[in-house]
């Protein structure tokens, strides 16, 4: 009868101990087999990912072309004419401010 109960105890732990390596065993298996799949998919799926945010990329950079395009040529256009007005103020010769001072005193 002792063997009997040492029999079934030893079965009982044999099981557990399978059960226990078998488990993580599966589930590794099936983590692995999920990685896979996911990489395979990622594969698939980057190349199209990647050309649609160069489009959307394109679309934005044109937009904000359109939109700032105006103010930078009216900000080369102020500059020009400041620039301008600046040589030409350098450009008078000293003894005429001078002349205008003495002829309105």
């Amino acid at each position: 009868m002792i063997h009997t109960w040492a029999n079934i105890a030893l079965i009982f732990l044999i099981t557990l101990s399978i059960v226990a390596w078998a488990v993580p065993l599966v589930l590794l298996f099936f983590s692995i087999k999920g990685m896979r799949g996911l990489r395979e998919r990622t594969d698939r799926l980057i190349p199209q990912a990647q050309q649609q945010a160069r489009q959307t990329a394109t679309i934005v950079e044109q937009g904000s072309y359109k939109v700032v395009h105006p103010f930078i040529r009216m900000h080369a256009w102020w500059h020009g004419i400041q620039a301008a007005i600046h040589t030409l103020h350098r450009q008078q010769p000293a003894h005429i401010n001078r002349h205008e001072d003495e002829v309105n005193s």
